[in-house]
This record gives C-alpha cells, sequence and structure tokens, in this order.
C-alpha cells in the first residue's frame, strides 16, 4: 500500500514538473549552398541561378560545433525541416539517420520573382535584394502562415523541447512573432548559414494554439 501510494506520489510530481517546465525551440539556418556565386548577370539569368540554388545541395561540414550549441536539449526522434535540400541536406549532416524527419511546407523559403527587367546586366546582389525587398511588401499571407506555425511551435514546447532547420525569412518572423508572445531569448545569432537561434516558452500554463 505504501509503495502504491509512492508511486502515485512520484507521477504526480513529475506531471506537475512537466507542467511547469520551460521548453525551448532551436531554429537553426541552412548550411551554405555548394554553388558558385553569381556576380553580374541579366534577370535571366538571376531566376535560372535562383532555381539552381533551390536544388543544390549544401557545402559538407562537420557537425561538432553546432551540436555543442544544442547542449541540453533531449530532443533526438524528431527534426522539422523545409522541404528544400538545402534545408534537410543540413538537418542530415547534423542529426544522421536516428530522428524522424518532419517536413513542413509553412518552413519553405519565400519564393520570390527576379523583377523581369530586359537586356540590363546587373550584380546578382542588387538583383537578388531588390527583389526581395518587391516581394517583401506583399508577404502578408506568408506572415499569417509563419503565425500560426509559431502557435504550432507553442503547443509543442508544452511537453518538450524541438528542432527546426529553415530558412532567415521564417527564423526571423517566427523569431519576431514568439518574442511578442513574450519568449525569452537563449541564443541570438542572427541568420547566417548554421546560426542557432533559441527561444524558452515563458507561457506554458498560460497559452497555446488548438
Amino acid at each position: 500500500m505504501i509503495s502504491i501510494r509512492i508511486g502515485l506520489l512520484i507521477l504526480i510530481l513529475t506531471a506537475c514538473f512537466q507542467l511547469q517546465a520551460q521548453h525551448r525551440v532551436y531554429l537553426i539556418r541552412h548550411a551554405k549552398v555548394d554553388l558558385p556565386p553569381l556576380k553580374w548577370s541579366t534577370a535571366k539569368d538571376a531566376q535560372k541561378y535562383k532555381h539552381q540554388y533551390n536544388i543544390a545541395p549544401v557545402v559538407p561540414f562537420k557537425p561538432k560545433h553546432v551540436l555543442s550549441k544544442l547542449k541540453g536539449t533531449n530532443l533526438t526522434d524528431t527534426i522539422y525541416c523545409s522541404p528544400l535540400p538545402r534545408s534537410q541536406h543540413t538537418a542530415a549532416i547534423l542529426f544522421g539517420s536516428k530522428p524522424t524527419y518532419v517536413v513542413k511546407e509553412v518552413l519553405r523559403e519565400i519564393d520570390y520573382k527576379i523583377i523581369p527587367i530586359p537586356l540590363v546586366k546587373l550584380p546578382a546582389g542588387i538583383w537578388f535584394g531588390a527583389s526581395r525587398l518587391v516581394s517583401m511588401i506583399e508577404m502578408q499571407e506568408e506572415k499569417q502562415a509563419v503565425a500560426e506555425w509559431g502557435k504550432w511551435i507553442e503547443q509543442k514546447t508544452k511537453s518538450k523541447d524541438i528542432i527546426i532547420v529553415g530558412h532567415g525569412f521564417q527564423i526571423r518572423e517566427t523569431i519576431r512573432f514568439l518574442k511578442k508572445r513574450n519568449w525569452k531569448i537563449i541564443r541570438k545569432e542572427a541568420y547566417r548559414n548554421l546560426s542557432v537561434n533559441c527561444l524558452e516558452n515563458q507561457n506554458i500554463s498560460h497559452h497555446g494554439s488548438k
């Protein structure tokens, strides 16, 4: 009888601990893409390069440095990534064959179109930068999708840490959304390749998505 009571007490204390635990989301940007940089080009060349970029693998890298930033997380069973090869390839190098990889469409990089100015050659950075800026003005639908994704993260982190391997825009907007909902930044590394940003859910018992 005493052993049963002790067992029940342990279960209750464990449940209480899980309810109060503050779980984290780790947001990892993909590694550098294995594709020579584009220099001066036409709009058509820039659009073609963008397509090649979306299907190219990443430059091989040693995962040790990135993994050292994930110490303390218990997650090894599921990794969330984008449908694009650079996200999935990065995740595979980091975590190997052990986890389950779940592809989320909401993590896909924004597919902005290059501004179609014919016959003009410009540095590739201008084509990509200007086209991205124009597209961002019309990104309300994408930002709403990221907001829903942020609510999903809140729900998921009620019970465990999660790891996401994605792209700069989604990582930036996810951080912005979660900060507004009182998440605490534990690690901040901007949005460069293989950066690791970590936020902690301070609202485990207060709100989450349905």
